[in-house]
């Protein structure tokens, strides 16, 4: 007996169908499809920038770190890589991920179309632990980061290279409270859309992530590299009465403080202010309240830039003012009422 062609066809697209049904998959470089069933399981992630999920490095694997020459929260050019060639799209049936070309009908999230439109594309990368600014954060202490990197499409590597362009890890908390962690940001040099930059990114990133910029409560920068921000560190360290040769150690620095003006004194923290400034309504008007200066064990420089907003409960006549948060630890647990 004959069987019609498109009935043929039709019962081979359902079969396949089945096969991808629930599963998130990522197609990377050259299109070779990576399942992994719609959880991320935690993967290695050392002090040089992210790993691949299930401990696989990152081509090229720098050092995870910032320059940021150029712009007050520029990332330089910082020595890193990354795979690029990923894309976003609805897989066959009900599985949904990244993909290239073939299958899927290329939908995007409002932020992937963001950088779709600037050359650029995101890929997730399965999940660590706390690490970095956040290595003794108790408040993630259980919890996995996600973590993601935006590089080229593969189109415009010619351009802007095969370097990443941002590398950066997320998690937000049951209240919705949210951390940040950049790992990596290399902007500086790289022939970008003037319109691109690192405020640019850190708010796509997060929204992209599910995070509420309203509940976003803590910056990290991770293993910084910048010679700008480390020397700011530096001093803010010794008019605190502190040695940054002698690591490991944290120090905490608030409005008044000794060594504030020096912390503040650096691109990171200045792009910061600038994107809290420029987006005020997007980030319910929020402040830096704190900001933690970290040299590990290793010797690597790290900062936590704690935020704040206004209570939303007003304080009753004759009582003192709301106390702001010292550290980043309080930032993350701060509430809005």
């Amino acid at each position: 007996m004959k069987v019609n062609s498109a009935v043929l066809a039709l019962a081979t697209l359902f079969a396949f169908s089945l096969n991808l049904n629930g599963v998130s998959s990522r197609a990377i470089g050259g299109g070779a499809l990576v399942t992994d069933g719609g959880s991320h399981k935690p993967s290695a992630v050392g002090t040089r920038g992210l790993t691949g999920p299930g401990g696989s490095t990152v081509k090229g694997g720098g050092k995870g770190g910032k320059t940021g020459k150029d712009d007050p929260d520029d990332g330089g050019d910082a020595p890193s890589g990354g795979v690029g060639g990923l894309g976003s799209g609805s897989g066959v049936g009900s599985g949904s991920g990244a993909v290239i070309g073939g299958l899927g009908s290329g939908t995007m999230s409002t932020f992937d179309k963001q950088l779709d439109g600037f050359g650029l594309v995101r890929s997730q990368r399965g999940t660590a632990q706390n690490e970095g600014a956040f290595e003794d954060f108790k408040l993630t202490a259980s919890e996995n980061w996600n973590q993601w990197s935006i590089d080229p499409k593969p189109d415009k590597t010619a351009t802007y290279g095969d370097e990443p362009i941002y590398q950066y890890q997320t998690v937000i908390l049951p209240s919705g409270n949210g951390a940040f962690n950049t790992k990596v940001v290399v902007t500086a040099n790289r022939g970008l859309p003037a319109d691109l930059n690192r405020r640019t990114l850190t708010k796509n990133a997060w929204q992209d992530a599910g995070g509420d910029l309203g509940k976003l409560m803590v910056l990290g920068d991770s293993e910084i590299i910048n010679d700008e921000v480390k020397q700011s560190i530096n001093e803010a360290l010794a008019a605190a009465g502190k040695d940054a040769g002698d690591f490991p150690l944290k120090k905490s620095f608030e409005p008044g403080d000794d060594g504030w003006t020096e912390i503040q004194n650096n691109p990171f923290i200045g792009g910061y202010q600038k994107m809290l400034s420029e987006s005020a309504s997007d980030f319910k008007n929020a402040q830096i309240a704190n900001i933690a200066a970290i040299v590990d064990a290793a010797g690597e420089y790290h900062l936590l830039t704690g935020l704040t907003r206004q209570k939303r409960t007003a304080t009753p006549p004759g009582s003192p003012p709301a106390k702001k948060p010292d550290t980043a630890e309080e930032s993350m647990s701060e509430s809005d009422e």
